[in-house]
């Protein structure tokens, strides 16, 4: 009898124990991780998948950690870019520092930098990034064409996807052309003139970061 009973009550104890190690285990692993992210470890995360109240709130961290880490990625980019403008002496070495420099940045593997020659009518490329400048013709002001032609004629960024098979903008393999996955075209101005265009390709695609970036360049050329 007494053996039994000692069995029951230990079953009991362990079944009692469970709902509470269920709680304290994940709540443990969240104020941990909390901890963490507050002494400024943002590649921490809670990893927790439950439907009730503590995997809504290790869900919750993560979020805000990712979010975190976004902002200040974004605060270092555009800190690296603007480093790069202020530094610059000569249009034409702002035009290529800071092609190069946004490549870099957003993971671009193609771009060019258009700038107007008011005498000439007509926008030319005076720096290149994975592309010939030969094949970038002369953008007539009158007339412009394509994507850069486009972002010219609204005087704003344009983002596309759908990539025309007329862009000058292609990656050379040994199997022939093939079209980038995404092209974006910055228009760069000042008093209501787009002095300067700048694009972008690439075969992988731009994330938020990239976008926020080149948003806040153009504001800030503009503004200036």
């Amino acid at each position: 009898m007494y053996v039994l009973a000692s069995t029951y009550f230990y079953t009991l104890s362990l079944h009692c124990a469970l709902p509470l190690c269920n709680i304290s285990s994940p709540l443990a692993l969240i104020t941990s991780v909390a901890g963490k992210q507050s002494k400024g470890n943002l590649d921490v995360r809670n990893r927790i998948h439950r439907g009730d109240e503590l995997g809504s709130l290790g869900s919750s961290l993560d979020n805000m950690a990712d979010s975190l880490e976004s902002q200040m990625t974004i605060q270092k980019d555009i800190s690296d870019v603007m480093d790069i403008i202020v530094i610059a002496d000569e249009i034409t070495d702002f035009g290529r520092n800071v092609l190069l420099k946004l490549t870099e940045t957003t993971t671009s593997q193609l771009g060019a930098f258009h700038l107007l020659d008011p005498d000439a009518n007509r926008y030319i490329a005076i720096a290149t990034a994975g592309v010939s400048e030969d094949l970038l013709a002369p953008i007539n002001i009158m007339d412009p064409a394509g994507e850069i032609g486009r972002a010219i004629e609204l005087g704003s960024i344009q983002h596309i996807k759908d990539i025309s098979a007329d862009t000058v903008f292609r990656f050379k393999t040994f199997t022939g052309d093939i079209l980038p996955k995404e092209i974006i075209t910055i228009p760069l101005i000042i008093k209501g003139n787009t002095w300067a265009v700048l694009s972008l390709a690439t075969m992988h695609g731009y994330n938020f970061n990239h976008l926020e970036v080149i948003k806040y360049l153009q504001a800030v050329i503009t503004t200036g």
